[in-house]
Order: C-alpha cells, then sequence, then structure tokens
C-alpha cells in the first residue's frame, strides 16, 4: 500500500515514520524550503510539495491508496489566528479537495485534536457525540482546528474514506523540538502558580501505535478520542517539577492573580507586537476539569495506554529521544 505522510518533519509525523517504516510503501512530504530531518533520511522517500499549494500537492497525491494527515500549526495565541486559519482551515480545505480531484481518490485518516470538540458551560466530560457549541467563545487554534474537521466531514460526504482522530494533549520526548517541549518548560516559566482545571495527555508512541492499529483495522466514517489519562494541572505540573528538579507550583491561579492575568491578556492584545503563548480564552480554558472520555477507543483499541508517570519516565530518559520503543 502507498502512503503518504503529510506533516512528515513535525514532531506526529516523525514519529509515525519510525512506527509505520516497513509496513507499507512509505512517501513522506515537505515543503521545497525545509530540510529532512537528521535521521529519517531513508525511512521514507520523500516528496516535496505544499499543502496550501494544489498542483504541487495533487502530484504527491499521484498514485496513494492512503493520507495520514499530521500536518497543522499549534499555538493558543489569538495573534496567531492568520496563520492558523491558513495551515489548519484551508489546508485541510485543499487537502480534500485535492482528494475529490483524484480518479481513485486516497483514504484519508485525518489527525485533529480534542480542541475541535469544544466544551460548554458545566460539561465535566465529552465524548465523541459532542457538537460544537457556535454560542461559547473558544481559542482561535480549538476553532481552527473545529473547522478544519468540517471540511474533512465534507469530503467523506462527497464520497471519501475517512477517519478523525482526535487526540488530546501529546506527550513527547524531553528535548525534542515540538509542542511538547513547550510544556515541559511550564515549571521554569510559571514557578509560583497552577491552573485550577485540568488536562488529558496521551503518550506519543500510543497514539502512533493505535493509528497504526487504524490503518491495519479501518473504521471509515468514525471519529476516536485518544486520551490516555485526565489529571489536575496542580499534580501534573507537580509531576513535571519533580522531572525537572525544581518546586511544584504551591498556589491556584484563582480570584486576584486571575483576574490580573486576564486584564493583562486584554491589555497586551492592544500591541501587536507583544508576543503572547496565551489569551484570554487559553485562561478561562485552563479553569476547567473537563475529562475527555476514551471508551469507544478502549472498546476497539486491544491494548492499554501508558499514564502519566509512565509517560514522563521514558519522555526523561537520556535514550528516549527519537525513540518509539
Amino acid at each position: 500500500m502507498n502512503l503518504l505522510v503529510i506533516g512528515a518533519t513535525g514532531l506526529v509525523g516523525r514519529h509515525l515514520l519510525r512506527t509505520l517504516q516497513g509496513t507499507c510503501t512509505l512517501f513522506a512530504l515537505k515543503r521545497p524550503q525545509t530540510p529532512i530531518p537528521a535521521g529519517y533520511e531513508k525511512l521514507a522517500t520523500w516528496v516535496e510539495g505544499d499543502l496550501l499549494d494544489s498542483f504541487s500537492l495533487e502530484k504527491a497525491l499521484e498514485n496513494m491508496e492512503l493520507v495520514l494527515n499530521a500536518s497543522g500549526k499549534v499555538s493558543f495565541s489569538a495573534q496567531d489566528a492568520p496563520l492558523l486559519e491558513e495551515v489548519n482551515i484551508r489546508g485541510v480545505e485543499i487537502l480534500v479537495n485535492s482528494l475529490l480531484a483524484m480518479e481513485k481518490p486516497a483514504k484519508l485518516i485525518h489527525i485533529s485534536s480534542v480542541a475541535a470538540l469544544g466544551v460548554s458551560p458545566g460539561q465535566d466530560s465529552i465524548d465523541e457525540t459532542q457538537k460544537w457549541d457556535h454560542t461559547q467563545p473558544h481559542t482561535a487554534y480549538a476553532d481552527s482546528k473545529y473547522r478544519g474537521e468540517v471540511e474533512v466531514w465534507r469530503g467523506g460526504q462527497e464520497g471519501l474514506d475517512v477517519l478523525v482522530l482526535n487526540p488530546s494533549l501529546i506527550l513527547a520526548p524531553f528535548g525534542e523540538p515540538g509542542p511538547s517541549q513547550e510544556i515541559y518548560e511550564l515549571p521554569l516559566k510559571s514557578p509560583t502558580y497552577y491552573p485550577t482545571g485540568s488536562v488529558n495527555i496521551i503518550d506519543i508512541r500510543d497514539l502512533c501505535a493505535i493509528i497504526a492499529y487504524f490503518i491495519a483495522e479501518p473504521q471509515w466514517g468514525e471519529r476516536f478520542i485518544l486520551n490516555g489519562g485526565h489529571y489536575p494541572y496542580k499534580d501534573f505540573l507537580a509531576a513535571l517539577a519533580r522531572k525537572r528538579q525544581v518546586p511544584a507550583p504551591k498556589k491556584p491561579l484563582k480570584g486576584l492573580p486571575l483576574q490580573a492575568a486576564l486584564a493583562t491578556a486584554k491589555i497586551l492584545r492592544l500591541f501587536p507586537f507583544i508576543r503572547l503563548s496565551w489569551d484570554e480564552n487559553t485562561l478561562k480554558s485552563a479553569k476547567r476539569s473537563v475529562w475527555m472520555k476514551n471508551d469507544k477507543l478502549k472498546k476497539t483499541y486491544p491494548h492499554p495506554l501508558r499514564t502519566l508517570e509512565e509517560t514522563l519516565n521514558w519522555a526523561f530518559a537520556n535514550d528516549s529521544v527519537g525513540k518509539n520503543v
């Protein structure tokens, strides 16, 4: 089977190449100006193309039977909304249209995010039946992932075989470039306060193994939440602090400190030259405690998922970088 990984130079894409090597005829898409990551040159046949360029994308899709879309921009700053829209929405729209234009369209596994499901007031759990609440404020990232999924489901309605996977926060080896490294820096950047909500996590090894399983046992037309565990931020940040060998945050971010942070975010948004990694909606979402339920996955996927402790022990081991074992 000819399989194309889109987003192959990113965090999830790199790990997928290692997981899938030898299981199929593997191709990896990269932009012309992006170098192939060191050590990944021979894991796949690299083809040049751009998700935002339909001509190059259609050429890369020739003779493909399955596409894994692991591309996407991750940012929780409202200032990045235009880039999020370009990559997470427009890019997916072009991909779906390019697949529909194929004489024999390839199947599509779209790796999205639990952020695409949204959260309504008062919810303490979410499953695959969740409906996006248009009346609620969402982060720019969540909105972009939701609207990207709309394009995927449109493709499904127009005849594509599609599968949507919604992973929670993906944890990878410490020191490896990607969003998880920013998470590992939190105990150093915010040593005093912890959010009062909770976080859902999944080990990147489990994520890749699940994707490999669904390649072998496809569930077209379905959505699955991929979540390995649900932890209060206090416990999560304390576990990270132990690994970073720094004191854990002791004070909950609520009351006056939270109001001050919200006011600061609103003021700084007036100055576009100041880069923020968060905004008001990010702070508000960090107050929520919502369990991303994985009951549907557990009924389908036959293997247990790793705990936070197991993941962090591996992620901070000296020899874990670049390994999927």
